[in-house]
Parts: structure tokens; sequence; C-alpha cells
């Protein structure tokens, strides 16, 4: 090949990459786009002190883990004890949203005994989520339930 022909492929090779780099997620992991929800409860059938919290995500997921931890020991420590830890040990069913604490098809807790802990009112936390390549994270406070003075 000539000079010219040698300029024009390696043009068109570093033209491809920056297109494959800026306009597709080849090289990035995607992100999953979370949305928190806050559910009350029917008057007189909770005793928890905050009220329960539900994940929406973008669109359905085979999730592999779901991971929550409180923002203050991320602080502190750089793999801190969960509070609520599941894991997908083959495929996990796929889905779109989910309620903190409860079962999710295919998925276990991360340890044998472990269970979730309720969630204090004023107390941040973050959740993790990944499915496959993809992930996502969101800070979150539970609000705290109605009194029933």
């Amino acid at each position: 090949m000539t000079r010219k022909a040698w300029i024009l492929v390696l043009f068109a090779a570093v033209l491809g990459s920056i297109y494959i780099y800026y306009f597709t997620d080849l090289l990035n992991a995607p992100t999953i786009q979370i949305l928190k929800l806050d559910r009350p409860v029917p008057y007189g059938r909770s005793t928890a002190s905050a009220l329960p919290v539900t994940f929406t995500l973008e669109d359905r997921y085979r999730l592999t883990e779901i991971k929550v931890v409180p923002v203050d020991a991320l602080a502190t420590n750089r793999n801190p004890t969960p509070v609520w830890h599941l894991i997908s040990k083959s495929n996990s069913w796929p889905t779109k949203g989910f309620a903190y604490g409860q079962p999710i098809r295919g998925m276990q807790p991360a340890s044998d005994k472990a269970r979730p802990q309720p969630l204090r009112p004023g107390v941040t936390y973050r959740l993790y989520v990944k499915a496959g390549r993809a992930h996502g994270e969101i800070d979150f406070q539970a609000k705290p339930a109605a009194s029933s003075n």
C-alpha cells in the first residue's frame, strides 16, 4: 500500500476509536438508574420506626448483587458490614423493583444467617445494585413512621 493509503486507514481507525469511546457503551459499564419511594403502611399494621422503602429500576435486570450500607460507615471503613446483602448464586429473575428487606426470586443472603437490619430514620444509607456489568447506586434516608398518638 502507498503512504497515502496508510494515512487514510490510520485516520479511519482514529475516527472509529473516537466514535466507539464517546458514543457507545462498549468500554464503559452501563449504569442502572434507581428511584426510591417511601410506602406508608395502613394504619396500625406496622411497629417499625421507619416507613418501608421500595426501589424501582429503569428496566428489568437479572440482579447479581444488592447491598445496603450506612454512608457514615463508608467514611471510616473501606468495607463496612452491610445492613442488607443479597447475591445471586445462579440466575435471578428479571426484576424492575424491590422493597428493602424483602426476598427476591433467585437471590439469597450473602451469609447463611444474615437478616436485613431495620432501617433507622434520619440515617443515610447507600444502595448498591449490580446486574452483570451494569451497576448503580443511590443514597437514601428512611422516613420516620407516623406515631400512633
